[in-house]
C-alpha cells in the first residue's frame, strides 16, 4: 500500500475536508454582494434586499442604521388620531429592549439624523442584539456545529477519542450558587425543618 493511504486512510479520507453546506445552518456566513451601507439617499438606501439575513452582520459588514430606521418608523402620509395610536405597536416601551431603544434613539435626537447614523452606531447595534438576537443566535449556532458536527467527524476520522467527543457530565449539585449555606437550603426550596 502506498504511504499516503496508510497515514490519510483509504483514499486520504482522515483528511477529507466536508463542504458547508454539510454542516447545515439557516444563515449564510459569507458577506453579501449589497453591503448595507448608507449611500446618503434616505429613499433608496443600499440596503440588504434579504430580509431573513437582513440583521446578519456576517452577510452585511458594513450595514447602516439608516436602512433599519426607514424600515421600522415610518411617517404617515396623513397623520389622524388612529396613527397616533398605532405608532405604539412599532416601539419596544414595555419590552426587555426599551433602555436600549431609549438610549439609540436619544443618541439620534441629539446628534440629528445625518450625524447620527454614524456617531450613534454602537448604541443602535445593542438595540439591534437586543431586539433580534442576531450575535446570540450565531454563537449558538457555531457552537451546536462544532459539538454535534465537527467532533462527531473528527471521531469517526479517527482524530478524537470518545472521552473527548462529548463533555463530561457535570457532578451532582454542580449548579449550586456558591454563596448559598446548607443551613439556608430549606428556606430556599420552601420547606421547613
Amino acid at each position: 500500500m502506498p504511504e499516503d493511504s496508510q497515514d490519510g486512510g483509504l483514499l486520504g479520507w482522515r483528511n477529507w475536508k466536508l463542504p458547508k453546506p454539510f454542516y447545515g445552518g439557516t444563515w449564510d456566513l459569507t458577506p453579501s454582494s449589497v453591503d448595507g451601507s448608507y449611500s446618503d439617499d434616505m429613499n433608496f438606501p443600499n440596503r440588504p434586499t434579504n430580509t431573513f439575513t437582513a440583521n446578519n452582520p456576517l452577510v452585511y459588514p458594513n450595514r447602516s442604521i439608516a436602512w433599519d430606521l426607514q424600515m421600522r418608523y415610518v411617517n404617515p402620509g396623513m397623520k389622524n388620531f388612529i396613527t397616533d395610536m398605532s405608532a405604539a405597536a412599532l416601539n419596544c416601551q414595555g419590552k426587555p429592549c426599551e433602555d436600549f431603544e431609549m438610549n439609540a434613539m436619544e443618541c439620534i435626537e441629539y446628534y440629528g439624523m445625518k450625524q447620527g447614523l454614524e456617531a450613534c452606531k454602537d448604541w443602535y447595534d445593542d438595540y439591534l442584539e437586543c431586539v433580534y438576537q442576531t450575535k446570540q443566535k450565531l454563537r449558538v449556532m457555531h457552537m451546536f456545529r462544532v459539538r454535534h458536527k465537527e467532533n462527531w467527524i473528527e471521531y469517526l476520522q479517527g482524530k478524537r477519542s470518545k472521552e473527548s467527543l462529548y463533555e463530561p457530565t457535570p457532578k451532582m449539585h454542580a449548579y449550586m450558587a456558591p454563596w448559598v449555606e446548607e443551613k439556608y437550603q430549606s428556606a430556599m426550596h420552601g420547606t421547613m425543618m
